[in-house]
C-alpha cells in the first residue's frame, strides 16, 4: 500500500467542524496514514491562536501568578473540539500535568508544545490512529540544535511498527526529555521528517490556501496556483516569506535520493571586511536577510522590529571593527523575491520587471541576484511594496494570458 504523510495546519483544526473536514479528508485515501497536527489556530478574526495562549499562560505563570483563568480558556478550547466530535476522549489528565510542570517551570519551549500534543490526542482518537509523541522521535541537542540523523533513525524505527500513526508537529526532545521546538510553523518540518522516515510516496500538507499561489493573495486577488515547483525554488519562495510551507521543511524530503549542488561565492578583495561586518551583527544576536556589495560599498538587510533596540551597539560596533568611511541607514524598506528555474535561460526577465516597476511609479531602491540566477531580490519602500506586487504580478502572468 502507498503511505501518504499528511500535515494539517492550525486554521485546518480550529474546531470541531474545520476537524470533521480534516479527518474526512484522512479518510478519503487509505494510503494516508501518518499524520501531523498543528495546534488550533484562530476559529475566527481577532480570535487567539491556542500557541499564543499557552505562551501567555507560562509566562503568567513564571512570575509566580495565578494562571487557573488562562489554563482553563485553553482547557475549554480543547473541549469544545472534543464535545463537537462526540468523543469519548478526556484531557483533564494531560492538563493536570501541564499545570504542574508550569508551576515547576518547564520551558516556553514545553508549553509551546502543549497545543500539539493536545490536538495530536484528538486526532488520534479521532481517526482511531495510534498516538506517537514527537518528544521520543524528533530528536534535539542539549544546545537545542535539531539532531536530523538521530530524528530519522529514531521516526523510521518507530513508524516501521505502526500502521497508522498520528504523531504532532513543532516539537520534539533531548535525550534526557526536555521539549524542544522548531520556530513557529515547524509543524511543516515535522511532516518532512515523517516522510523521509516512512520513504513516503507523498507528503501532503493541507492548509487554508489551495495550493503554491504566484503571489500574496492578500494582495492580488485570486492569484494564479504554481503547477510545479523545484526544491530550490520552494525553499527559496519559503525564506523569503511565503507562509504556505516551512522553508526547513524541504530539506528532508528533498534530502531522500536526490543529490544537493554545493556552491561558493568570493567576496570583496579586503580580506575580512565582511566577516567582521557580520561578527557585530552575529554579537548583538542579529540575522541578515541579504548583502549586496559593491567594491567600495556592502549592504546589511535585516528585519527592523531585531535591528531597532540596537541600533547604537551595531552602529559602534561597526565603527570600531572595519572604520568605515561613512555609515547610512534607512528603515520602512521591503523586499520582494521574484523566483524561477527559467530565469537562468530567459533573456529579458530583470528588464521585464523593471519596466513594470517604472510604469507603476514605484522606485527601486536595491537589486540583488543571486549566483544560481533563482531569484532576484527587490528593495522598494514599504509604502510602494502592495503596488509593486501587483506590477509584478501582471507583466508575468495577467499579459501573459
Amino acid at each position: 500500500m502507498r503511505k501518504i504523510v499528511v500535515k494539517f495546519g492550525g486554521s485546518s483544526l480550529a474546531n470541531a467542524e474545520q476537524f470533521k473536514k480534516s479527518a474526512d479528508i484522512v479518510r478519503q485515501d487509505a494510503s494516508r496514514r501518518y499524520v501531523i497536527p498543528s495546534a488550533p489556530g484562530k476559529r475566527f478574526d481577532g480570535d487567539t491562536k491556542v500557541t499564543d495562549m499557552l505562551y501567555g499562560c507560562y509566562r503568567t505563570a513564571e512570575k509566580g501568578l495565578d494562571f487557573t483563568n488562562q489554563l482553563r480558556a485553553i482547557r475549554e478550547r480543547y473541549n469544545e473540539i472534543i464535545l463537537g466530535l462526540s468523543l469519548d476522549l478526556s484531557l483533564d489528565d494531560e492538563f493536570e500535568v501541564i499545570e504542574q510542570n508550569f508551576k515547576n517551570g518547564a520551558g516556553l519551549e514545553y508549553a509551546a508544545s502543549r497545543g500539539e500534543y493536545l490536538n495530536g490526542k484528538i486526532m488520534a482518537a479521532c481517526l482511531g490512529y495510534e498516538f506517537v509523541d514527537a518528544a521520543e522521535v524528533v530528536r534535539f541537542e542539549t544546545d537545542g540544535g535539531f539532531d536530523p540523523e538521530v530524528t530519522n533513525q529514531l521516526m523510521a524505527a518507530r513508524l516501521e511498527t505502526c500502521e497508522r500513526a498520528v504523531i504532532p508537529g513543532f516539537y520534539g526532545a533531548e535525550e534526557n526529555g526536555k521539549v524542544r521546538t522548531f520556530s513557529r510553523g515547524g509543524s511543516d518540518i515535522t511532516g518532512s521528517l515523517a516522510a523521509r522516515a516512512i520513504c513516503a510516496d507523498m507528503y501532503e500538507t493541507w492548509t487554508d490556501v489551495s495550493g503554491f499561489l504566484v503571489t500574496d493573495p492578500r494582495i492580488v486577488k485570486n492569484p494564479e496556483t504554481i503547477e510545479t515547483i523545484t526544491y530550490r525554488e520552494l525553499r527559496e519562495l519559503a525564506y523569503m516569506g511565503a507562509t504556505v510551507l516551512h522553508e526547513e521543511a524541504i530539506f528532508p524530503v528533498r534530502k531522500e535520493g536526490i543529490p544537493i549542488n554545493i556552491e561558493k561565492s568570493l567576496m570583496n578583495s579586503e580580506i575580512g571586511f565582511g566577516r567582521k561586518v557580520l561578527q557585530v551583527f552575529e554579537d548583538q544576536g542579529i540575522s541578515f536577510e541579504h548583502m549586496p556589495s559593491g567594491i567600495d560599498t556592502m549592504t546589511i538587510y535585516v528585519h527592523q522590529s531585531e535591528f531597532e533596540e540596537k541600533e547604537q551597539q551595531v552602529i559602534a560596533g561597526i565603527h570600531r571593527a572595519v572604520q568605515p568611511d561613512f555609515v547610512e541607514m534607512e528603515s520602512d524598506l521591503a523586499l520582494i523575491a521574484v523566483v524561477g528555474r527559467g530565469m537562468k535561460s530567459t533573456r529579458g526577465t530583470a528588464g521585464r520587471i523593471f519596466s513594470a516597476l517604472a510604469h507603476a511609479n514605484v522606485n527601486v531602491k536595491m537589486i540583488d541576484q543571486g549566483s544560481s540566477e533563482l531569484n532576484i531580490i527587490i528593495g522598494v519602500e514599504n509604502r510602494d511594496f502592495e503596488t509593486a506586487v501587483r506590477a509584478i504580478y501582471d507583466i508575468f502572468v495577467i499579459t501573459q494570458m
